[in-house]
This record gives C-alpha cells, structure tokens and sequence, in this order.
C-alpha cells in the first residue's frame, strides 16, 4: 500500500471525520491542484477500503494500475501512486490543522481576526467596534486561565500597534495593558508548569538545571504584584511550597479553603490536575501521622469523595484512566471497603476506561486484585490477560500481581517469573526510582521464599526487620503479611 502514514491517519478518523474530509478534498478551495480530480478519487477509494474490513486493502501495485494504466509499476522506485498518495497525505495535514483549529475556536478569536484585518485596512471605526464586542466577550468568560490573558494580550497588543499609528504616542499606546496581560499569561502558564516540574522532581529525581529559577522569583514578587492574583497562580504557588512542606499546616488550611473557594472560578480539566495535587500532599501528609492500614482507611473517604465529584473523569466523558481506577480498587481493597471496590468495577466497565488500547485487559486487573484479595487464587489468574501496556509500569503491575498468585499458590514457576520481571525492569525505561522498589520487591519476595523451606526463627527476623527498613519497595504491606506465614 502507498504511504503507511496516510493509511494510519485514515483508519483513525471516525465516520464522520471521514465524511467532512471528503468533502475538504473535493472542495476546489483547498484542492487547486492540477491532478484535483485523481486525488479526489484516490480518498474515496482508500476511505471505503478502510471501511469495509472484510477485505484486505489492494497492493500497491495494483493501484498504480488502477489510477495510472499507461505508467506501468516498478518495484523498489518511484510510481505515480507514490505522488498521488503524497498529495493526499498534505490534503488530510491541512484537513486536520483545519479541524483542530475550529475545535479550539470561539468568537473572540473571530473578533482578534477582523480587528486585525481593520487595522491593516485603515478602517478605524470598525477596528473600535470589534474592540469593543471582544472585551464584552471577554467579560462573560466564566474561566480566566491563560487562554484568556493570551487572548486579552494578543488583543491588547493590535490595539498598542493600532494606537502607535493614530495617537502618535500620546500615552502609553496600551503598553502597560499589553504588559499586566503578558504578565499573567506568563505567571499562570508558569507557575502551572514549574509544579508539574517540582512533582517530577520528587517522583524521580529529575535534573531540573535552572528551569525553576524563574518560578521562584515569580513566587517571590507574586504577594506584591496584586494583578498576578489569579485563582491558578494562587493555588499553584501554595502546591508548590506544600510539595516541599507537606507538614505546613497552616499553609495547608490555606490550601483547603483556597480550592473550595476557587473552584467555580477554575475549568473543570484544570481544576483536576489542582485536586491531584492536594490528594498527593493529603497522602504525604497522613503518612506523617499514621501508617499501615489506618494510612488507608484515612485517604479512602477523600478519594471517594473526589470520584463522586468527578475529579478523576476525563473531561466530560465521564471516563476515567486505568492507573486512576487501578489507584482507587487498589486503596478501597487495603481500607477494607471490598464491596464499594466491587461497585466500583461494576460502576466503570472497559467502555468507561480511556487513555489505553486494552481497557478490558486494563479493567481485569483490577478485577484479578479483588479475587485475590478474597482468596480466589484461580478467578484472580483467569482474570490476568497479557499486554504490553503502553504504560510500562501498568504491565509490570501485572506482572507482580501474578507473582504474589504464584507465591501464595506455591507455583514452580515462580522463580523463572520473577527472573523475567527483573530482566524486564533492568532493561525499561522507567525511572530509576521505579526501576528500584520493583526490584526490591524481587529480592525481598526471593528472601522470603527461601524461608518457607527452613525453620529459622532467627533469619526469619532478620528478613523482616529488612524488609520493613528497605525503601523504595512496592507491596510492603503484603510482603510483611506472607513473611509470618513463611
């Protein structure tokens, strides 16, 4: 088949993608060009094909025949296919730079454009009026993120421009409302960003250089630039001091009421991330306090909470990604909510899951946890169906979970297993954080195994007084739990 590439964009367009793409072809508009006519063709043809999947698609040979009968094919060069194909592969680029840009589109945007137009047309009193409706728009806006202030600034700035040609610089030329809108597209995209950074820092010990000096001097100055006091530059500036000061209480009361009063005021897809975030300091700070299982039946009652209030959806859809139910069947199995966990399961079926290619693999899983927290070591296995996950730490999950069947149901083929695992996380790309507490699991599993097949009291101690030293590990508590029964 000519171009893969065309071929992999075409099969992922839905029904009615393909049916507004047939008629961008066809437009005269966007397809000026002199062979318009095949590559019209060419799109019809490939579209049904892909459609009908109880045919294969035709060799690319057989459709340089068919569009070109006086060129014959040659192997391994050049056909008139290939261009063809290459002509329609720019259309479907610009059919979906089209796409994108009306999805993102609203009429402030619109205005932006014409005022743009007006002022390079001279036309002074209409460039007036759609300033004007833009700022009357602006005002209805219910979320003012950074798109606004981009927008705001953006605006600001054809009016400086505009203003420099008719004023000559009479006043500021709208520099200083340019400057306050730059300022806080910058502050809030910023600090945004330095918190995802700062976070990634504490997960895995990554290098930020000096990508976080200027964070820091933004939070410094924030207090005292009151036209930086937006909902997102507030809340972030106290998440990122809470990454570092989980312990800070009063900050963190500050945090609690902050997120309760701006939540109106923030969009649903931004306000998401901010309550990860504040489940994340909860944990860390809970963990300050307790640990073990009363850890657990702590966190449940707030991650419930955030579930029903919808902060772990995607978008409208109401789906939810497999790490985050996997996180939350695997936190309602150890607060000993079993029947809410099951719910759950029922409540998110595959067709709720997103983010993956496997979600009824993904959604398995976590039913497999659940047999084999009630003991039901066979329905836990059956349950267990292999992917290569695009989320590394997803199968390797997997691949623990079968571990502790095999241990628990003393299969022979533990050890070869868990030697598998340890070669698949010594060549991953995961952290080296992530690649440790795998491999920690492994050894202590392997040391604990060993026990089964001596009476020693002693070294039983030992590997217990290891185990509950060695960090990072995944599983502690479960590991802790088998190792008195060795």
């Amino acid at each position: 088949m000519p171009n893969q590439k065309l071929l992999e964009i075409l099969r992922s367009l839905s029904d009615a993608q393909c049916s507004k793409l047939s008629r961008f072809v066809d437009s005269p508009y966007h397809n000026d060009r002199f062979n318009k006519v095949k590559i019209t063709q060419l799109c019809e043809y490939l579209l049904k094909a892909i459609r009908n999947t109880d045919t294969e698609l035709p060799a690319k040979s057989d459709l340089n025949d068919t569009f070109f009968p006086d060129h014959a094919y040659k192997e391994k060069e050049k056909n008139p296919i290939d261009s063809l194909a290459s002509d329609l592969l720019s259309l479907v680029r610009r059919f979906i730079f089209f796409e994108d840009l009306l999805a993102e589109h609203d009429k402030r945007q619109e205005q932006l454009a014409m005022a743009r137009f007006y002022r390079k047309s001279n036309l002074e009193n209409r460039f007036l009026a759609t300033v004007s409706q833009f700022r009357k728009l602006q005002n209805k806006v219910a979320f003012k993120d950074e798109t606004y202030y981009h927008l705001l600034f953006t605006m600001e700035q054809e009016i400086a421009i505009f203003q420099t040609m008719y004023n000559t610089y009479a006043d500021d030329s709208n520099l200083i409302a340019a400057n306050q809108a730059l300022d806080n597209y910058y502050a809030i995209s910023k600090s945004e960003f330095a918190t995802h950074l700062r976070f990634q820092k504490l997960l895995a010990s990554v290098d930020g250089d000096q990508s976080l000096l200027l964070s820091d001097y933004l939070f410094s100055i924030l207090e005292d630039y009151q036209k930086l006091h937006n909902p997102l530059t507030l809340l972030y500036q106290m998440i990122f001091r809470l990454l570092d000061e989980p312990e800070n209480e009063m900050l963190f009361e500050v945090l609690t009421t902050a997120v309760e009063r701006y939540e109106a005021e923030i969009a649903p897809a931004k306000f998401r991330n901010i309550m990860a975030y504040f489940r994340n300091i909860s944990g860390r700070r809970y963990q300050l306090r307790v640990s073990g299982n009363e850890l657990f039946e702590q966190l449940f009652p707030l991650y419930r909470l955030h579930l029903e209030k919808g902060y772990f959806h995607i978008l409208d859809s109401g789906q939810i990604l497999p790490s985050s139910l996997k996180v939350l069947v695997n936190l309602a199995i150890k607060a000993k909510q079993e029947e809410w966990a099951d719910q759950l399961l029922k409540t998110y079926p595959p067709a709720r899951i997103t983010g993956t290619k496997y979600p009824i693999e993904a959604h398995s899983l976590c039913v497999a946890e659940l047999y084999f927290h009630r003991g039901n070591w066979n329905e836990a296995q059956k349950k267990l169906v292999y992917r290569n996950f695009e989320n590394i730490n997803y199968s390797m999950l997997a691949d623990v979970l079968l571990l502790k069947i095999y241990f628990v149901t003393k299969n022979e083929l533990l050890n070869s297993r868990a030697a598998a695992l340890s070669q698949k996380v010594r060549r991953s790309k995961i952290t080296p954080v992530h690649k440790i507490q795998y491999l920690n699991f492994l050894k202590m599993l392997g040391q604990i195994e060993k026990l089964r097949w001596k009476n020693n009291p002693k070294a039983k101690l030992r590997v217990k007084q290891r185990l509950q030293e060695i960090t990072p590990i995944i599983e502690r508590a479960w590991l802790l739990q088998v190792i008195e029964k060795a």
